[in-house]
């Protein structure tokens, strides 16, 4: 799945839209990133012939990194609104209610429950996207970018020690959190798996349809063949990528 962000776009309309997300799709994981127009792209092309500014630095070429401007967002106000998608789609209320579906429908949750740590935690404490973390940062003072002083390895090292001490001792109140949200949902007798009538019947592949949830309403189903390519993100400035976690009765993410 994709979310465009048109130039049109604000950060009052990119709240909207995930909030729009969290109520009608039966998304579990959504990760977010910066659309970037990459040196030899056609993006790159089209976005040079426009005499729209990038940056310079081929660093921040990373889909993580603003490196090029937006018509009614400043530089400032797209980096902000990038970190705040995060913790406006990863919520507590909304992690307990994916939590919950995923009991209802027969998900694994501890496979959830790790990836919903990674994700809601790393871009708040490490301010990288959570395909690049882990449980250890390794830092140096010697690495530092040209140009930029040697750090003092006396206030480097302290600073660096408390830094991550605090980190994991985040990270282990939001393990403790979800442990105990998962257990007590284990603990709910009405938090039972449950199928649909249209699921006891095997189906060919080529007749699979998308199960679609809704985090606040009896859930539907939407057809949708598998083998529809998703609309051109055109003109955008972000996108974000979401998956189904496999359902643990027939292997799948579908119903």
């Amino acid at each position: 799945m994709v979310l465009s962000i048109f130039p049109e776009d604000t950060p009052e309309t990119i709240r909207r839209d995930i909030e729009i997300i969290k109520k009608e799709l039966a998304v579990d994981a959504l990760e977010f990133f910066c659309l970037t127009p990459l040196p030899g792209s056609e993006d790159h092309q089209t976005v040079w012939k426009r005499g729209v500014a990038m940056d310079l630095d081929l660093n921040k070429y990373d889909v993580e990194h603003v490196c090029t401007a937006h018509p009614r967002m400043s530089k400032q106000e797209w980096e902000a609104i990038y970190d705040e998608a995060w913790s406006v789609y990863y919520t507590p209320q909304h992690i307990e209610a994916l939590m919950r579906r995923a009991a209802a429908t027969g998900v694994l949750m501890r496979s959830l429950a790790t990836t919903l740590l990674t994700f809601s935690t790393t871009v708040r404490l490490e301010k990288v996207h959570p395909l690049q973390s882990g449980l250890l940062r390794l830092k140096s003072p010697s690495e530092r970018r040209p140009g930029l002083p040697r750090a003092n390895p006396w206030v480097f090292w302290p600073g660096f020690s408390w830094e991550t001490l605090r980190k994991h001792v985040d990270l282990a109140l939001t393990v403790w959190r979800l442990a105990r949200l998962r257990k007590a949902i284990e603990r709910d007798p009405n938090a039972l798996p449950t199928r649909s009538p249209m699921c006891t019947k095997r189906r060919p592949l080529s007749e699979t349809v998308t199960t679609a949830y809704s985090t606040c309403s009896p859930r539907r189903l939407v057809p949708e063949p598998r083998s529809r390519a998703p609309e051109a993100a055109t003109a955008s400035s972000c996108y974000c990528h979401a998956s189904r976690f496999p359902d643990r009765r027939n292997g799948t993410g579908d119903h």
